[in-house]
């Protein structure tokens, strides 16, 4: 992702969509916070603190090493896992998030496609990991 002035903002990391039940899934990411690192450790400490707090919706975020004693590069490394519901009827699926209206998208064998509406739209698309 990149601001006005083409800087990376972010950089995705990975990325994993996990089903938990026939009605429940998960969203994980990882990914470097650009804008974050710029800031000294004590600021982002508390950066990371309200991203819990300003999210509106049910994130964990991931746990952090103890940075007092070292450098704080980790800090702006954040692990977002987002809980979502779904349904499903033949090839179409309905995503919804907390607080957030239903996501319609397509299931097509291993491939999943959803498009959120927004400025600009996102595109989400995933593939079912291949079993060795």
């Amino acid at each position: 992702m990149l601001d006005g002035s083409r800087q990376p903002v972010e950089e995705y990391r990975s990325w994993e969509v996990k089903l938990l039940s026939s009605d429940s899934g998960q969203i994980k990411t990882t990914y470097k916070d650009f804008v974050m690192a710029r800031f000294p450790c004590e600021i982002q400490r508390e950066m990371r603190q309200h991203v819990l707090a300003d999210s509106g919706i049910g994130i964990d975020l991931s746990s952090v090493t103890d940075t007092s004693r070292v450098g704080c590069d980790d800090l702006s490394v954040l692990t977002l896992t987002v809980p979502f519901g779904f349904r499903q009827r033949g090839d179409s699926i309905y995503i919804r998030f907390e607080n957030e209206p239903e996501y319609p998208g397509l299931l097509h064998q291993d491939t999943l496609r959803v498009v959120v509406a927004g400025d600009p739209a996102k595109r989400v698309v995933a593939v079912r990991r291949a079993r060795h």
